[in-house]
């Protein structure tokens, strides 16, 4: 519980017919494990991919799991106050997403955010930047206010790590851009990027 993330990440897109067709070309991210269901939900198939394609993979420990046709209750309200997820990384994981919509409307990118390629694309970055180290203390946080028995340390979000002031110029576009998101792991190489570069998710 060191506040270090583990990817790859298990992402359910919702589909019509539950599955991708033989035409949707799906970008291929080595953090994500892409699937699809009818509901944008997980069953308990896709429960057991989970499992065998994600879990097992980023365990460091032996473990031993039963899947039974069990049903359970969470108490309204309850997540807010006892997942790690809803206590700070959703927060979090939803103004990274917000950033770049209002972003590509200030720049007018030719990006349509809400395409299959874009959404994966986008969350594969946000993935890549919340590994890096500099974000520990903050999911260590989100272990401690979730009632975990560890010790919560001070630590910087998204805004003070990845986003500064839009008069600094993207380092890597030919074309002076202003920059709109600043490497969580090149922070102090002082390395900002543009909405396009950022999209490109070459970090």
């Amino acid at each position: 519980m060191d506040g270090r993330i583990h990817p790859p990440a298990f992402i359910c897109l919702q589909e019509p017919t539950g599955e991708f067709g033989p035409r949707i070309t799906i970008p291929s991210w080595p953090n994500l494990v892409i699937t699809a269901s009818k509901t944008g939900k997980l069953d308990k198939n896709l429960m057991k991919r989970f499992i065998n394609e994600v879990y097992t993979k980023i365990a460091l420990e032996k473990f031993f799991y039963l899947i039974r046709g069990l049903t359970f209750f969470i108490p309204e309200g309850a997540t807010s106050l006892m997942q790690p997820l809803d206590v700070c990384t959703f927060p979090q994981w939803k103004d990274f997403v917000k950033r770049f919509q209002e972003r590509v409307i200030l720049d007018r990118a030719p990006v349509n955010l809400q395409s299959r390629e874009a959404i994966i694309t986008m969350n594969s970055l946000i993935l890549n930047q919340f590994k890096s180290p500099l974000f520990c203390p903050m999911f260590r946080y989100a272990l401690s206010k979730a009632r975990f028995p560890i010790e919560s340390i001070r630590f910087e979000g998204l805004k003070e790590i990845c986003f500064e002031p839009d008069a600094i110029i993207c380092t890597d576009c030919s074309d002076n851009r202003g920059s709109f998101i600043q490497c969580s792991y090149g922070q102090l190489k002082n390395n900002f990027l543009s909405t396009r570069r950022a999209l490109s998710n070459e970090l």
